[in-house]
């Protein structure tokens, strides 16, 4: 996994984005985190030694579709 990086769980439908990296924290054992986030609009974060499981190599197009659920971002939403 690295930085920019766009990454998918085909199974189960989740698209993650990794966003950065923490400093050492002091509340995880001063563990390093990647930070990312998933195209639900979650933050989340998990150690760079230990990557979840099942996820393969995406791009930012999947990662975009998956994102806006089929729903054309340029054209405006009825409320």
């Amino acid at each position: 996994m690295y930085i920019g990086g766009y990454y998918v769980h085909p199974e189960m439908g989740v698209h993650l984005h990794c966003i950065g990296v923490t400093s050492p924290m002091h509340t995880k054992n001063d563990e390093v985190h990647f930070i990312i986030e998933d195209n639900f609009g979650n933050l989340s974060t998990f150690r760079t030694d230990d990557p979840p499981v099942g996820f393969i190599v995406s791009n930012i197009a999947e990662f975009a579709e998956a994102w806006y659920n089929g729903i054309d971002p340029t054209k405006p939403t009825e409320s």
